[in-house]
């Protein structure tokens, strides 16, 4: 939550009790630094925090009854936003690492803050140091980006932020997504952070061995730490190769490494496969390397190079038919998962597989590999030259845990040596959780009636229970409403967001819109649900209904 209002009847009435017997004050350690986490609290549900004395807008107060007197509490800092509100934390944290008070003061509420490009960039790529925008709600919310990393699909940011949850408190542990990102000092420069330096705690190897056949896929990594004893950003941290011949330079970024952010004493892992290796035999130098956002690289920094040699091939297979997962790429946790993939040996003379598999990474980089059907129990393959082979791998009852896994052909030949990258390059699926069951109790209705003036206040309610038999995790209760001409006006629930269910539990959505709507003609609204897979379910929680404005 931002600077919008609190509407959450359970919430409110905590606020309020919060408010009468005064709030109890942060700890220094969870103020992220912002000078004013100290504030008085005003009115809760205003969001107002203030000081008896004047911090720059003096034309701005508020009056609250302490022990009987009316004291004056200023409730402005000399930014002009609301003292420990999202806005105000995040402009001053973009003015105390050096952004100019006149990109940052006077952008309004959170939720305007991506209106104005001048002089900034707006974007939906993150980078250390952006201001992060969400546009939902009265106020919307703002956080300032402290980290980044891809997802798979775009990135996801850990995010410092005051007043979240409405209590005018700091928090630095959320990971999530914003609506947009908004840029001070330029696209691929992260404000703030050191340039290391950064410690080897792993050394670089390359790997099954130092010899390696040829079209056979190398797999480097090393694992580095922050010891700068700052924040330290990293343009891009890459495996530096030169192959044989003159200025061969093959250097390829580590799996999802650029603009990379370590916090103080943070590690992080290089990992590379190179796909389907080199077509050259020789010998090959490898390094750790890092480039800075200067655009300077650190060679030697991270230990010194080394020597792998590629070697021919004896054995050569084609994939005829690439590896594929069904029945998706987006499979529910514990059900089914079945792999295929068909080869050929195109060697010209027959050819002894020790194994063939299918590899398989879990989420946290388990090896979860299967033999290919036929051959379990490591029995092997032999194929005539011009043979094809089709793998077939079933799991009946898929995995037990959620996450993104990474699947690739593989085979192993008679020397015991793998050739990941061959049967071609590696791929991800999803395995998210399934979704809970939910039945209505209570259907939804509006009030105070479907047949009303435009421009009054609207409210709706609705009634759920968890009939899922385990904990369910909802992403967000809405109330979904369609204007006249289509146009999407959903409200969502007071207090619906990141809502946990016990077995058997109820919870009760409310949603209100103050000023009810500003046209008239027919509404058509229903109860709707967002699981965490991003997934809404109209229809799920009961049919539409119609409220008619005049």
């Amino acid at each position: 939550m931002s600077l919008g209002r609190h509407s959450q009847l359970l919430v409110f009435v905590a606020a309020l009790l919060l408010y009468v017997l005064g709030a109890v004050p942060q700890a220094q350690a969870e103020t992220g630094g912002y000078p004013y986490w100290d504030a008085t609290q005003v009115d809760i549900t205003n969001y107002d925090w203030g000081y008896t004395d004047c911090k720059g807008y003096c034309d701005t107060s508020v009056t609250k009854k302490v022990d009987g007197k009316k004291v004056v509490y200023y409730v402005l800092s000399e930014r002009g936003y609301g003292i420990r509100n999202c806005t105000d934390y995040v402009a001053w944290k973009l003015e105390s690492l050096g952004i100019s008070p006149n990109l940052v003061r006077g952008r309004g509420n959170a939720n305007q803050w991506d209106d104005n490009g001048t002089g900034v960039t707006i974007t939906k790529t993150p980078e250390v140091g952006d201001a992060a925008v969400w546009n939902s709600g009265r106020w919307g919310h703002l956080a300032f980006v402290e980290e980044v990393r891809p997802n798979g699909a775009g990135y996801d940011v850990r995010v410092s932020e005051y007043n979240k949850n409405g209590d005018g408190n700091f928090r630095n542990d959320r990971w999530t997504q914003a609506d947009n990102y908004v840029d001070f000092n330029g696209v691929g420069v992260p404000i703030g952070g050191s340039g290391g330096p950064f410690t080897v705690t792993q050394p670089i190897s390359v790997g099954p061995s130092d010899h390696i056949t040829m079209y056979q896929a190398p797999e480097y990594s090393y694992r580095i730490k922050n010891t700068s004893g700052a924040p330290a950003s990293i343009r891009r941290l890459v495996v530096g190769i030169l192959g044989p011949g003159v200025n061969n330079n093959l250097t390829q970024n580590c799996d999802s490494q650029t603009k990379l952010s370590l916090q103080p004493n943070e590690e992080t892992v290089c990992h590379l496969i190179v796909g389907t290796g080199f077509g050259q035999v020789g010998t090959y130098r490898f390094w750790a390397d890092w480039q800075d956002w200067n655009g300077k690289w650190h060679e030697g920094q991270l230990g010194s190079s080394q020597n792998f040699f590629y070697v021919s091939a004896a054995t050569t297979l084609t994939a005829v038919q690439p590896i594929s997962v069904g029945p998706s790429d987006h499979v529910s946790m514990l059900s089914s998962v079945r792999y295929s993939y068909r080869i050929k040996n195109t060697s010209q003379v027959g050819a002894s597989l020790q194994r063939i598999v299918v590899g398989v990474r879990g989420p946290a980089g388990d090896d979860l590999t299967q033999d290919c059907q036929g051959t379990e129990n490591h029995r092997g393959l032999t194929l005539a030259a011009g043979q094809e082979w089709t793998c077939s791998v079933y799991l009946p009852n898929g995995y037990g845990s959620s996450g993104t896994f990474r699947f690739y052909a593989d085979w192993q030949d008679g020397n015991s040596i793998w050739h990941p990258g061959m049967l071609g390059s590696t791929q991800n699926f999803l395995y998210v959780q399934p979704g809970p069951t939910l039945t209505v109790m209570q259907p939804i209705s509006v009030g105070p009636s479907d047949n009303m003036p435009k421009l009054q206040k609207l409210w709706w309610g609705f009634r759920v229970r968890n009939t899922s038999g385990s904990v369910a995790i909802i992403r967000q209760f809405s109330v979904a409403v369609r204007g006249p001409a289509g146009d999407n006006l959903d409200t969502p629930c007071v207090g619906g967001s990141n809502v946990t269910l016990a077995p058997g539990q109820e919870w009760t959505c409310y949603a209100e819109r103050s000023t009810g709507y500003g046209s008239t003609g027919n509404f058509r609204f229903w109860a709707d649900w967002q699981d965490m897979n991003y997934a809404w379910h109209p229809g799920y929680l009961g049919g539409s209904l119609v409220l008619t404005l005049y």
